[in-house]
């Protein structure tokens, strides 16, 4: 599991570096996962050709979705080219997207505010429909929309090929994620005490 303790080193280096301070203070105050949604899916198919591509808000910097009934598939555009990650939405025959499918029990952690991603389903009735739970940052309006104080925007930066995606890479990267057992849970909650 990925106690709040886990992130302690990634908070540390975010608060040295003057771009990635924002993101360090939303993890001071324990914000993360805790912007939580339901997806649910039922009809008709999503298939490859007709995913939704986008970019998600900056409460996707830790993003992680748990399966919870039925399958369906990350697609993700995550490739570095020149040294940059592409943000273009735009697919053809020939993108360079991974397809990645997520089953019941899986989950992932992901950064998708970095780059392009959409959702493949298979056909489901209503009896067999897709769940996930989708865990971002908790963020305020400000960290979310930013404004503009002394020349210096506030939002968070989510530039993919900047300072902060590096950092939170790097530490993301070498995190083990598993499904939490039921004392996993309650330690937690008892660091939230």
């Amino acid at each position: 599991a990925l106690p709040i303790s886990a992130f302690a080193a990634l908070q540390a280096e975010l608060s040295a570096s003057p771009c990635a301070a924002p993101l360090a203070e939303v993890l001071q105050r324990r914000a993360h996962f805790a912007d939580i949604s339901v997806q649910v899916h039922w009809g008709d198919e999503v298939p490859a050709e007709h995913v939704g591509w986008h970019i998600d808000a900056a409460n996707s910097f830790l993003h992680m979705a748990i399966g919870l009934q039925g399958r369906r598939a990350l697609h993700a555009r995550r490739t570095v080219a020149k040294g940059k990650i592409s943000r273009n939405c735009a697919v053809g025959a020939a993108d360079d997207r991974e397809v990645l499918w997520q089953e019941v029990g899986t989950a992932y952690l992901g950064s998708p505010c970095l780059y392009p991603h959409a959702v493949e389903y298979p056909e489901a009735d209503f009896d067999d429909r897709i769940v996930a739970v989708q865990c971002r940052l908790l963020l305020t309006e400000d960290e979310l929309f930013g404004t503009l104080q002394a020349r210096q925007h506030t939002a968070l930066d989510i530039d993919p090929n900047g300072g902060t995606a590096a950092i939170v890479m790097r530490h993301t990267a070498a995190m083990e994620l598993r499904i939490p057992t039921f004392t996993d849970v309650q330690a937690v909650q008892q660091e939230l005490l």
